[in-house]
This record gives C-alpha cells, structure tokens and sequence, in this order.
C-alpha cells in the first residue's frame, strides 16, 4: 500500500504557524488576564471583610472612608476617629493552611506556612511601603487643608483571615482588623477632640467629592 505524498505550499505552512501563534497568544493572554481577575476579587473580598470588621466603631464616634482618592493610587480605608488617623492598606493573599501567620523579618512582610515549610516574602507589592506611602500622602494633604499637623495620623496594614505577628510602632500598625478594632484602638490615647475629628472628615469628603465631580465631568 503506498502512502499518499501531500505537498503542504510555503503559503500554507506560514498560515499554520500564524494561526498556532494566535492560538498560544490567545492562550496566554486568558491565563494572565485570569489570574489578574482573581487578585482583582481576592482584593475586593479582603476590603469587603475589613469593611465588616470595621463597623463597629462607627458607634465609638469613629468615621470610615473606603477607597480614598490619593493622587495616583486609592488609600483602602481612611478611619478617623478620637484616637487619631489612620490609612489603612488591606491585604489578602492566597492561604496554604489554616495555620498560615504574617510575620516581619528583616522589614520586610512575610507569609510564614507551616504547610508549605516557606517563609515567602511579599515583595511584589510591599505593604508596608504602600501603607506608608498612603499615610504621608495622608498627612500632607491634610495638613496643607487644615493649615497644621494633624495628631494620631498612623500606618496600618490589615490582614484579614491570618494570624499575624503584631507589629506597633509609632507610625505603623501590622495587624488582623479583629485585634486592630478590639485591641489596640479602645487602648489607643485619645488625641483629637469632636471638632477636629469633624474638620478632618469634612476635609476628607471634600476631597472625594471634587475627584468624583472631575471624574464625572471626564464622561459627559
């Protein structure tokens, strides 16, 4: 029996390759769009939970913005209350056990697995360089609004769902919200009376507002 010789055309080898390039590249650009579709929801899921975690103190006299406008970048929470200021930045990364805590090690954030027997770093996005990025941020703008320094104005890094290792300093809080609402805030001194925690929040809202306003005006 012979086997038919089939002559594959220089034309039709170019379309084979182009169309297998496509289709890899198609491929490929699902799977990278797909995984930034997770983090994009496992971001959100992380703020809903903090945001659950947080509405108890709203009956302590302390006021919640979510999603702050801060030049190029959002600020997560912005909480402002008789203890002070503070910008929080949330985080909520994959787990690999239960047993999972967040630890600092050398000033750098890790996720220190038990299951996995890793301590991995979070160096793609360092929190804390993000949580204080957002604080001096924070900190300029209201002082150059109120025409002074606001007190109590802090750092703060949320984990929602892990054990971490606290970590208090004077401008930086690491934290599970559970320990920041129930913990550390009601010990917190009380630094800012009624009037400037409404000074504050109105010079807060006043910035959402004039964003939201720009933003709109960019559609029309």
């Amino acid at each position: 029996m012979s086997i038919p010789f089939i002559a594959f055309s220089q034309r039709s080898l170019y379309l084979t390759a182009v169309g297998w390039i496509i289709l890899f590249t198609g491929v490929v650009g699902f799977m990278v769009s797909y995984r930034f579709a997770m983090r994009y929801v496992q971001g959100l899921e992380g703020e809903r939970l903090v945001h659950d975690e947080l509405e108890p103190i709203i009956r302590d006299d302390y006021h919640i913005i979510n999603a702050f406008p801060a030049g190029k970048f959002d600020i997560d929470f912005v909480v402002v209350g008789p203890t002070g200021v503070y910008a929080i930045e949330v985080k909520n990364p994959s787990k690999y056990s239960a047993t999972d805590r967040i630890v600092l090690q050398n000033g750098v954030l890790c996720l220190k697995s038990d299951k996995t027997r890793h301590t991995i770093p979070f160096r793609r996005k360092d929190p804390i360089h993000q949580a204080r990025r957002g604080g001096e941020w924070l900190a300029r703008y209201l002082s150059d609004v109120l025409g002074k320094k606001v007190q109590g104005l802090k750092s703060v890094v949320l984990f929602p769902k892990f054990l971490v290792d606290d970590h208090i300093s004077s401008d930086l809080w690491v934290l599970n919200p559970k320990r920041f609402v129930f913990e550390y805030l009601p010990k917190a001194p009380k630094v800012l009376a009624p009037h400037e925690i409404g000074n504050i929040v109105s010079a807060l809202r006043a910035r959402v507002k004039t964003i939201s306003d720009a933003e709109l005006a960019e559609t029309e």
